[in-house]
């Protein structure tokens, strides 16, 4: 017989939480645990999980270039004064504000860069401090990245749970942020990935491993072709 023990830690609740998890933990919890889930721990994940502990700052790509993003200078002020961050940020570093705009809403946030190549180093730092960063792309303020008008097509039929596959990579206005979706063969992956596609508006890399595909890439091409007005090209390496 074996015995598995999982701890649940802060970085753990703040993973779920960033999956959308949130209001499920303790559900899920009940069904997959084989013992009684006690009061003490649903009151710790009740208090903990929420967007005032978790939602403090961001890792945004912005222009190719990964910056430590808050709406919170505080939070950021707080950040920039320790010793193990200004390791890792550009000499003379301030914080910049930033005014953007979705749905006629105005927003003010805060912003420091990140040198390149310590982007995993400044994370494990944040989090020393109490401070989980979300990965985000920024992708509606990308000016070196213009907008390309790719729609689906009026025929391309998605399921509800490809919708909700896609939802889960987008929040917070014009930004997504990274994850890895998990999907069994002929459950549509490749048509969550053109709606993916389709809903950034951007060049970007449809990386397909011809050992583990079912399809070869010209498959793929069609695919693309059939359900958006995408313009592909198939590079094999």
């Amino acid at each position: 017989m074996f015995k598995k023990e999982k701890e649940i830690t802060d970085h753990s609740l703040y993973l779920a939480w960033a999956s959308g998890y949130s209001s499920e933990i303790i559900r899920i919890l009940k069904c997959l645990s084989r013992n009684t889930v006690p009061l003490s721990l649903e009151r710790i994940i009740r208090d903990n999980v929420n967007a005032n502990k978790f939602y403090k700052a961001t890792m945004t790509l912005r222009n190719r270039n990964y910056c430590v993003q808050s709406e919170d200078s505080k939070v950021l002020e707080m950040l920039i004064q320790k010793s193990s961050i200004r390791e890792l940020i550009p000499l003379a570093t301030q914080l910049q504000e930033v005014t953007t705009t979705v749905n006629n809403i105005k927003k003010v946030s805060y912003h420091f860069p990140i040198s390149p190549g310590e982007s995993e180093k400044m994370k494990r730092a944040c989090r020393s401090y109490g401070v989980s960063l979300i990965d985000e792309f920024d992708f509606a303020n990308t000016p070196n990245l213009p907008w390309i008008n790719i729609n689906m097509k009026p025929s391309a039929k998605v399921r509800f749970y490809q919708e909700f596959a896609v939802s889960r990579l987008f929040w917070n206005g014009f930004k997504c942020h990274s994850g890895i979706l998990v999907l069994p063969c002929g459950a549509g992956k490749t048509l969550i990935g053109i709606n993916v596609i389709a809903a950034l508006k951007k060049t970007l890399y449809y990386i397909l491993s011809i050992y583990i595909s079912c399809y070869p890439m010209e498959r793929t091409t069609c695919e693309m072709d059939h359900y958006s007005r995408i313009q592909c090209f198939p590079i094999h390496f």
